[in-house]
């Protein structure tokens, strides 16, 4: 079912990880040393949770607006999320690492809520054509935006161009990500994905 709540704080979180991305973007050793701050904080609850049922209650009481059921037994989306920004970290590329976490951030609840509300065309686990068609797009324009608002300032400048073809690469990739995780959490594959994808094109566009 819809949750515009939970929709709300992925976006929160995106803008947020984008955020200190930026802020620390002249210090990636204080950025690495943060997102493993908050993955290890992470993987701590999921032990303490795991161990101890009371705690697990708790947690998920107290994140039972914006959690899923089945994450009361299952490691927590936000743990993946947290892992997936140490990855991000480590590649030292404030850039790739800023379209990672904007286009997880807006992207996928954009595609969850035009999927379950336009969505006829079925594709695979659960999605829709409609859908991912939305992620590729609103994932493109995220990371558009953050290649052009903050070029020249935090970010390096980068040609029309340039810009174009990673945000696209970036947003269609992610699409993809989303598409086919069943296994693996999608917090944590859509950013990897559509950061490697990104840096693949930066690389590859020099």
């Amino acid at each position: 079912p819809a949750n515009y709540l939970r929709n709300v704080f992925h976006v929160g979180w995106g803008l947020f990880g984008a955020t200190l991305i930026l802020a620390l973007a002249a210090w990636p050793t204080a950025l690495i040393a943060v997102a493993l701050a908050f993955a290890g904080a992470g993987w701590t609850m999921e032990i303490s949770r795991r161990r101890s049922p009371a705690i697990n209650a708790k947690l998920m009481h107290a994140f039972r607006h914006v959690s899923h059921p089945h994450e009361a037994h299952q490691i927590n989306s936000a743990t993946w999320y947290a892992t997936a920004l140490v990855l991000l970290s480590l590649t030292r590329e404030p850039s790739v690492m800023v379209i990672g976490v904007l286009v997880l951030g807006f992207a996928d609840p954009a595609a969850a809520i035009i999927g379950r509300r336009f969505g006829r065309i079925k594709l695979v686990n659960g999605r829709t054509l409609e859908g991912s068609a939305t992620f590729a797009l609103v994932g493109g324009l995220a990371a558009f935006a953050a290649l052009t608002l903050a070029g020249g300032t935090l970010l390096p400048v980068y040609g029309l161009g340039t810009r174009l073809a990673v945000a696209g690469v970036a947003g269609a990739l992610g699409a993809v990500a989303e598409l086919y995780s069943r296994r693996v959490d999608d917090n944590f594959s859509i950013p990897v994905t559509s950061a490697a994808g990104a840096w693949a094109m930066l690389a590859l566009l020099g």
